[in-house]
């Protein structure tokens, strides 16, 4: 399972990452398109309402603009810059619907031209902390003088005609006064007023947005309050909004093709992973054709490999055939091997019976009994197996002392676990048994075995006098081909050898 996992990690990775590739471009190309597409309708619907609200306040606009270029004559009156009679003349090129104007003094009699002011706008004026002021359908518009007013007073239309909900006027020193309608209030007034003519400006307010527009004098500013926010948003604002579909959209593709390619493709592969495990444990052969239901290409690498398997488990019966044929013969040359041995041992016997010489007879009869204990200790005789060193030391101690060879628990052994060649350990074994035997026919009673990686240490109770050629030929004969020496002590021998 952790392999299939892994391979599945490992194929969704690289399917995201091409389809990263793939689709990133796309992507940063929709939602830039959508972006520029989302703005310009945002301008689009404000040019729309702009050039409605202006269309339906042109005569306001242009009442407001006469009403500049008066108030600002009556002012170069009142600097003494032009007589009430130019003013007068001045007045009658104006078409605007205006149904007061006039320099008046504090008192509301009039300086110039015109009729008094009546009362009420007097006190209107006088009470007022504005420069614009409504009243019913007029609006008032007010220029204060050191000793007096110039004063405007001027017809409007009402909200419902210019088709909003509220609208003010506002000049560059005061803030705006609502002129019809039912609120403007402080939050609804812009940061900055517009003094250019022919600009314009929606800028959001809290339930909708605020339009507004400088009459051509640039003296006054129309604000009518839209029920709908046309406010332009901040770039990011219409990125956000314009990431949405393009992300919906592959968040869905992204998703369907990962589900279909882990459906079609990976679940395949996973199903060949865990028969390959299942061959592996068991040797069960995979079946070859699932082409109805898997990918080609997936069912190609499952028929290789079927046919790789079944290739294999008949190989494998085949060595397994030929390994037990081998088992048995081996088997077989260790048991005439041993027969050989009883058979030798029993001849002699025969030849001592008979006149021969026992002594003679009796050395041979015991070399043959070394021989067989150290052919015994490397092969078992239940099986066909050699055993190594670390179990065939042992073994010959225990053979060596069960044919009387040596005393019983006379010997103490002492070894590490590792192993030599086949030959080099049947070597070992072999001088190790004639020199524990020559050391009990020297007396000893106790004989200490110490086999170490590299070194063999054999001590005895007893001082030797005599040492054995065959022990001395096999010793150094070991030595010379492990590269290792060997030395004699008072009551043993040290041999070291390379590994």
């Amino acid at each position: 399972m952790g392999v299939s996992t892994h391979m599945s990690r490992s194929i969704m990775a690289r399917f995201w990452a091409t389809l990263t590739v793939a689709l990133l471009p796309l992507l940063l190309l929709a939602i830039g398109v959508q972006t520029v597409l989302l703005r310009d309708r945002t301008r689009a619907f404000q040019s729309e309402v702009t050039l409605s609200i202006l269309d339906k306040s042109r005569e306001l606009r242009a009442n407001l603009n006469d009403t500049s270029r008066i108030r600002s004559s009556l002012q170069d009156l009142v600097a003494g810059k032009r007589t009430c009679e130019d003013i007068q003349a001045t007045l009658e090129t104006y078409s605007a619907d205006i149904g007061t104007i006039g320099y008046y003094g504090p008192d509301g009699q009039s300086r110039c031209s015109g009729k008094p002011l009546e009362q009420s706008v007097v006190s209107q004026i006088i009470g007022s902390q504005s420069e614009i002021s409504s009243e019913n359908t007029d609006i008032v518009l007010v220029q204060p003088l050191a000793d007096g007013f110039v004063v405007a007073k001027a017809g409007v239309p009402s909200a419902e005609d210019l088709g909003v909900s509220d609208y003010a006027l506002a000049t560059e020193t005061w803030q705006p006064t609502l002129v019809s309608g039912t609120r403007f209030d402080p939050p609804d007034f812009p940061e900055r007023l517009l003094t250019e003519p022919g600009q314009s400006e929606i800028y959001r307010v809290p339930d909708g947005s605020v339009l507004q527009i400088p009459d051509d004098s640039g003296t006054y500013v129309l604000m009518t309050r839209l029920d709908r926010d046309y406010a332009e948003k901040s770039l990011w604002s219409y990125i956000l909004q314009a990431s949405v579909v393009p992300l919906t959209l592959v968040l869905v593709a992204a998703g369907t093709s990962a589900y279909l390619i882990n459906r079609l493709v990976i679940a395949d592969i996973t199903k060949l992973r865990a028969d390959m495990l299942e061959f592996q444990r068991f040797r069960k052969v995979p079946e070859a054709d699932l082409s109805g239901s898997i990918a080609t290409e997936t069912s190609r690498m499952r028929q290789k490999f079927a046919r790789l398997a079944a290739t294999l488990v008949q190989e494998e019966e085949i060595a397994q055939a030929r390994l037990d044929h081998a088992e048995d013969l081996q088997r077989e040359v260790f048991h005439r091997v041993s027969n050989n041995f009883q058979i030798v041992q029993s001849i002699a016997r025969i030849i001592a019976r008979e006149g021969g010489d026992p002594t003679a007879m009796k050395k041979m009869e015991t070399q043959i009994a070394l021989l067989s204990a150290v052919h015994h200790s490397l092969h078992h005789i239940e099986d066909s197996e050699m055993r190594s060193l670390n179990a065939a030391l042992p073994s010959l101690v225990t053979n060596l002392e069960f044919t009387g060879l040596v005393p019983r628990s006379g010997v103490a052994l002492s070894h590490v676990n590792f192993s030599l060649p086949v030959a080099q350990t049947y070597s070992l074994l072999h001088a190790i048994a004639e020199w524990v035997v020559d050391l009990v026919g020297q007396g000893a009673s106790e004989i200490e075995i110490v086999l170490g990686i590299g070194q063999l240490k054999i001590t005895s109770d007893v001082q030797i006098t005599s040492e054995q050629n065959i022990y001395r030929r096999l010793a150094a004969a070991f030595a010379a081909e492990m590269n290792g020496t060997v030395e004699r002590t008072e009551n043993g021998i040290v041999m070291q050898f390379q590994v």
